[in-house]
């Protein structure tokens, strides 16, 4: 549920910076991450039926009002909050996949897990060398 969750956050927040933003790492990233994380969803709905989980439609209320806010920004302060929100969002990616694929219950959510981390690392690495270049 939780990575269905982020995965759905990092596409609805990149989808807008690939039309707001006007700097073109931050659309790279953000059309990066789109195809990245639309494929980890897509891998993960295949595992859910056979696994009898259900995955979530819609984000949570939290992510929601954050990507709400997100759509209220313009031009650089768009490009920092979207930035901000990418580390923040990668971060928690990034330590729920580390913990899961250590010692997580599900061998194929564990795989799933396992084989996302490196991509999710890379992700959170780019959006905090672009943030650092932004806020400065």
């Amino acid at each position: 549920m939780q990575a269905a969750l982020s995965d759905m956050f990092e596409i609805r927040s990149s989808q807008l910076a690939a039309t707001r933003s006007g700097n073109a790492k931050v659309k790279a990233l953000a059309q990066q991450l789109i195809k990245d994380h639309t494929d980890a969803s897509r891998k993960l709905a295949a595992l859910a039926p056979r696994l009898n989980i259900r995955l979530p439609t819609a984000p949570d209320p939290l992510k929601a009002a954050e990507l709400t806010a997100l759509g209220l920004q313009q031009g650089e302060g768009f490009d920092r909050a979207y930035l901000a929100a990418q580390v923040t969002a990668h971060e928690q990616a990034v330590n729920l996949f580390t913990a899961y694929g250590k010692s997580g219950a599900q061998a194929q959510l564990k795989a799933h897990a396992t084989s996302t981390l490196p991509a999710l690392q890379k992700h959170l690495q780019t959006a905090r060398d672009l943030f650092k270049g932004i806020a400065q």
